[in-house]
């Protein structure tokens, strides 16, 4: 936890993935914004899992773009405990919308143990294949 202790707090969306994307005229615009807040910028990132499942590319590229070329290690270890720490809720979640988002999260759940091979790495695979 020592490592976002002291991490800055910025508006963030809170939701930034590919489905809260929306393409008109040939420009990328942002909705669903229900779910902002003020935190650690890089806490914007644990939605990863859906940017993964849409092309892992797609994601890799938002955070190469993001720190305009490879990131440092230490965003690794954070977004690796961000998204360890956003789990139980997405399930938690889920429950409240039925079997398919349940049966969802599960999915979610497993794919980030194994893209991080139960948190025995920092850089998740996706990102380093």
């Amino acid at each position: 936890m020592e490592k976002v202790k002291h991490r800055p707090t910025l508006f963030q969306h809170g939701d930034y993935h590919c489905g809260n994307m929306i393409v008109n005229s040939g420009r990328i615009g942002i909705i669903d914004f229900d779910k902002n807040s003020a935190a650690d910028p890089y806490d914007e990132f644990k939605c990863f899992c859906w940017n993964v499942y849409a092309n892992r590319h797609f994601e890799k590229g938002i955070i190469d773009g993001y720190f305009e070329g490879r990131p440092p290690k230490e965003f690794f270890e954070i977004l690796a405990l961000y998204g360890a720490e956003s789990l139980p809720g997405h399930i938690t979640w889920a429950m409240s919308f039925g079997e398919y988002e349940i049966n969802t999260a599960k999915k979610v759940y497993g794919s980030v143990l194994e893209w991080f091979d139960d948190f025995n790495t920092v850089i998740p695979s996706w990102y380093s294949d």
